[in-house]
């Protein structure tokens, strides 16, 4: 098969995230949650393979997810 283009889901909310890899045919992998004081919580930091990577159909995309500022700020 030929190789799909991962999309770049960094900034989105985590279900827009997964909508925009599944839609480009490829799945949402491991969800890591992690605190931030910047990024709004549900919205994705980061993600593995980076955007504009070539991956195989149905290859799982894993992301960092924010859940906010972390507790005592």
């Amino acid at each position: 098969p030929e190789p799909v283009t991962v999309p770049n889901v960094v900034g989105l909310q985590q279900a827009a995230a997964a909508a925009a890899l599944t839609g480009a045919g490829l799945t949402v992998g491991t969800v890591t949650e992690s605190f931030s004081d910047t990024v709004p919580v549900g919205e994705v930091m980061s993600q593995t393979p980076l955007a504009g990577a070539s991956a195989a159909p149905e290859s799982a995309v894993d992301l960092e997810v924010s859940k906010g500022p972390p507790p005592g700020n």
